[in-house]
C-alpha cells in the first residue's frame, strides 16, 4: 500500500497513515527498517499509538516481533 502511495507520500496528501505491524510484517517480505526509511525520506514519522511503547517492537525477526498498531504523520504535524 505505501509504494502505491509514493506519489501522494511525496505530496503528504496523506496526513495521517495507520497501520499493524507483527509477524506477518515479516511473513509478507517487509522488513520494518526499511518502511521506516521510505516514510521518513518523504517527512513522515512513526508512531505506536500506544504511549511509550517503542515502534516496531521486536523489530529484528518475526519470532520476536510483538503486534502493534502504528501512526504515520508528516513532521511538521507530528510537533
Amino acid at each position: 500500500m505505501l509504494l502505491g502511495a509514493r506519489h501522494m507520500l511525496e505530496s503528504q496528501s496523506i496526513r495521517c497513515c495507520v497501520f499493524e505491524f507483527g509477524a506477518t510484517t515479516f511473513d509478507m517480505g517487509n522488513d520494518p527498517n526499511e518502511i521506516e526509511a521510505y516514510l521518513k525520506q518523504f517527512g513522515y514519522r512513526i508512531r505506536n499509538v500506544v504511549k511509550g511503547n517503542p515502534i516496531f517492537p521486536g523489530r529484528s525477526s518475526a519470532a520476536e516481533a510483538r503486534f502493534s498498531v502504528h501512526v504515520a504523520i508528516p513532521i511538521d504535524v507530528a510537533k
